[in-house]
């Protein structure tokens, strides 16, 4: 420490005595300090912009459970890690309680029921199911940005 002292009273006086190195370096401080706090600020910001809300939930559902958008009552939000597999877990997902109709022995009736809801760039939120189809199984998706899709 005594080293980075000298050194810095040397270049001090190399450059004319007035403190102007000194003043410099504080300035680089500040001024990565200033970058690293940007940089914290903007991703904080970032996940919070794509906080999944309620109505965006519920237009989700709706579209995945086919019903109206009106009929889904969105209770809490839990964020969870979920085990896809024995080696898999999907990181920040989103466990939403709501109430929607469903058909059960050929009536409609209103239940409590949980979906796990996950983010990607491309697709927004988004609701999956592996589902079983003629010639093996396939992928039922529906984003927020991108709707209703199968992939096979």
């Amino acid at each position: 420490m005594e080293l980075v002292g000298l050194i810095f009273r040397k270049s001090n006086e190399f450059l004319g005595g007035n403190g102007v190195l000194i003043d410099l370096m504080k300035t680089f401080t500040r001024l990565f300090v200033l970058v690293v706090a940007l940089n914290f600020t903007s991703s904080a910001f970032a996940r919070e912009k794509n906080a999944l809300t309620r109505t965006v939930a519920a237009k989700i559902i709706s579209e995945a459970n086919q019903v109206r958008n009106n009929e889904v009552n969105i209770g809490p939000m839990q964020k969870v890690d979920r085990k896809l597999d024995k080696s898999t877990t999907a990181k920040e997902g989103v466990c939403v309680t709501f109430i929607a109709p469903v058909i059960k022995n050929g009536g409609r009736r209103r239940e409590v029921q949980t979906r796990t809801f996950f983010w990607d760039n491309e697709w927004g939120w988004y609701l999956y199911a592996i589902e079983t189809v003629r010639g093996g199984e396939a992928i039922e998706v529906v984003s927020e940005l991108k709707g209703r899709f199968e992939m096979r």
